[in-house]
This record gives C-alpha cells, structure tokens and sequence, in this order.
C-alpha cells in the first residue's frame, strides 16, 4: 500500500510537470496556437496567466484583432498582451487584469 500510494504521488507530479512543460512551451512559442488565430492564441494565453498568477483576467478584443492569422503583427500584438499580463500581475500584484486590443486608423 506505501507503494502504490508514492507510485501514485509520482505520477500525479509527472503529469503536472507535463502539463507545466507544455504550458510554457506555448508561451514561449505562440506560433503554435496563432494558427486558430489570434483571438484563441490570447484567449489560451488569458487562460494559463490567469491560472498561474491567481488574478481575474478579461480580454476584450475587436473582431479584426481576433480574427488576425498567424503573421508577425499577430505575433507582436500576442507578446505585447503576455508582457502586459506579466508585469501587471509580478510588478503590479494585479488582483483583476482586462486587456483590450483595437484597431484605430
């Protein structure tokens, strides 16, 4: 039974650690995710930081930003919304985050 009981403790950190892997390798490469398009790409990266950071956030975005592909405006506007994310909630101890993204012009 002591066994079965660390064999058990061993997996369930296994497959945390897994699952903490992919996350960030999804944070580190969004190319991934960006080819649902943006809107998911941010709504998966909202997601996880919410998670990881233990804070509300809301992402309001324009149906033209959402629908963005995988290009490098997409790109760029998905690392300016994760570094936002991130020094809000390490710099700012953010409790509730809203991230808006619009086209203007």
């Amino acid at each position: 039974p002591e066994l079965a009981g660390a064999a058990g403790a061993i997996a369930k950190t296994a497959g945390d650690a897994t699952k903490e892997a992919r996350d960030i390798a999804l944070g580190l490469l969004p190319e991934l995710q960006l080819k649902h398009g943006l809107g998911s790409a941010l709504s998966q990266m909202v997601d996880r930081s919410a998670n990881l950071f233990q804070t509300r956030i809301e992402l309001a975005l324009s149906e033209k930003i959402s629908s963005l592909g995988s290009g490098q405006l997409a790109l760029t506007i998905f690392r300016i919304c994760q570094e936002c994310i991130t020094n809000a909630a390490r710099h700012g101890g953010a409790s509730d985050i809203t991230v808006t993204a619009t086209e203007s012009g």
